[in-house]
């Protein structure tokens, strides 16, 4: 960082419940440091005080005001606080009665008891034929990771709060069966319905299609085009028109390949846009506040421009409640959300050109 930028510092701190996803809102402000405007490097550490009153396994958000701009920077640490405690030293349990509860040729699926700790369990690691494989919080895990008629040895181990690590759980030997050929198509999927309309985007949902041996993902079809695959059952429609109508139709493609027919079609229509925003013209000047409408979505100036398209240009910014695609040559600032391979990113910071999916820059939100 270079120039006036670092404002303030930040610290919040929270009890991390492993069973419950972790909101911003969950944190707690613990301390700020005022920062005297200097480039950030003249002024490298900070000390701050935790709550005496707390113990055991904590999160650390730390938050990075950039003062002549709307950005930030974050940082989260997970600590283990002692307070004129002895340390956790004592591991967990190993987990018990871990078996195979269904193989196929394609598929190991695990489950095992729950390890006993003094201060909580935090997950589980899977291991097959001596190498990790996998972390859960759950006392089930599918591994598709395999190959057909192929024999593995699992065992797991318990991670508690504090970090100490049980012994391995007894092993057990699985051997997934002799590859079958598949020819036989999944079910139709049913009961395609919207779940939400918008001016710009349609929320579509179904019922699972069964198959002998599994769905591997879902086509989606819009007026006959496909415009996504996904392997959960619920997709958005995204960048649609307002007033306008679409037919849907979903197939369900199992791991041979084999696909089913359609599902009934759906008709459904986007919202009726009320707004009276003026569409942008690359020809008018605008300050910075003035918002127009683009390819049917609402944008704001964030300074003065001229001939800059909204949707990809750092100086609009989105204002519709919608996320769009992933664009290489827009700036996204910290916060930005935008859709990439079926998945939606959120920017931890400001970021040009990076791919999301590949950055650390992004992770993953939906």
């Amino acid at each position: 960082m270079t120039g006036n930028e670092t404002r303030l510092f930040y610290v919040f701190l929270n009890l991390l419940n492993p069973n419950e996803p972790l909101k911003r809102s969950d944190f707690e402000l613990i301390s700020t440091v005022n920062h005297n405007g200097t480039a950030a490097n003249t002024n490298l550490t900070h000390e701050i005080n935790v709550p005496i009153d707390r113990s055991g396994y904590h999160v650390i958000l730390g938050v990075w005001d950039v003062a002549d701009t709307p950005n930030a920077f974050y940082n989260v640490i997970d600590v283990n606080l002692i307070n004129g405690e002895e340390v956790d030293k004592e591991p967990p349990t190993a987990p018990a009665s871990v078996e195979a509860l269904n193989v196929t040729d394609r598929m190991v699926e695990l489950s095992w008891n729950k390890s006993m700790d003094n201060q909580g369990i935090k997950e589980y690691e899977i291991y097959r034929n001596g190498e990790k494989v996998a972390t859960t919080m759950n006392t089930v895990y599918k591994d598709a990771g395999v190959k057909p008629d192929t024999s593995y040895e699992y065992y797991v181990k318990a991670i508690d709060l504090s970090g100490n690590t049980s012994s391995a759980s007894k092993a057990v030997a699985v051997k997934t069966l002799k590859p079958v050929e598949d020819m036989e198509a999944p079910t139709p999927p049913s009961g395609l319905h919207s779940m939400k309309e918008s001016e710009s985007s349609i929320e579509l949902m179904w019922s699972p299609s069964e198959d002998q041996v599994g769905v591997k993902e879902y086509a989606v079809y819009r007026d006959g085009q496909l415009v996504a695959t996904t392997a959960t059952t619920y997709y958005i429609d995204k960048n649609l028109k307002p007033d306008t109508s679409y037919t849907y139709t979903v197939f369900a493609i199992d791991g041979a390949g084999n696909v089913s027919d359609s599902s009934s079609p759906l008709e459904v229509s986007t919202l009726k846009s009320d707004s009276s925003v003026e569409e942008w013209s690359e020809e008018k000047v605008y300050t910075a506040g003035m918002i127009v409408q683009f390819k049917g979505l609402e944008y704001k100036a964030k300074y003065w421009t001229k001939g800059n398209q909204p949707d990809s240009s750092d100086a609009w910014e989105l204002v519709s409640d919608t996320v769009v695609e992933w664009n290489a040559q827009k700036a996204y600032p910290s916060g930005s959300k935008v859709n990439y391979g079926n998945r939606t990113y959120e920017a931890r910071w400001w970021t040009l050109g990076d791919t999301p999916g590949t950055s650390v820059v992004w992770k993953v939100v939906e």
